[in-house]
C-alpha cells in the first residue's frame, strides 16, 4: 500500500493550500469534503495538472461512522494514510 495524507475541507483555504503544497512535494493526497464538492473537485484538478496525486471522498468527519467508512475506502484504494 502507498501512504497518502487525508485532508479533510480540502477543497477551499487553507485546506486546499495544504493539500496542494504535499502533493507538490510527492504525497498522495486524500481531499475530503462534506458539501462542497465542485471545491473539492477544483483542488483535486489543480494537483493533478501539477502532475499530484489526489483523490477525493465525501463525509462528515463528526460522524465517526462515516469518518471509519472513508478510512475503509481509502484502504480499498491501496493507499494507507498517515498518522499525524
Amino acid at each position: 500500500m502507498k501512504r497518502c495524507i487525508v485532508i479533510t475541507g480540502g477543497g477551499r483555504g487553507i485546506g486546499r493550500a495544504t493539500a496542494i503544497e504535499l502533493a507538490d512535494v510527492g504525497l498522495p493526497v486524500v481531499i475530503n469534503y462534506h458539501s462542497r464538492r465542485d471545491s473539492a473537485e477544483k483542488t483535486m484538478e489543480s494537483i493533478k495538472a501539477r502532475h499530484g496525486q489526489a483523490l477525493m471522498y465525501q463525509a462528515d468527519v463528526s460522524d465517526p461512522q462515516e469518518v471509519e467508512k472513508m478510512f475503509n475506502w481509502i484502504k480499498s484504494q491501496n493507499y494507507w494514510p498517515y498518522a499525524l
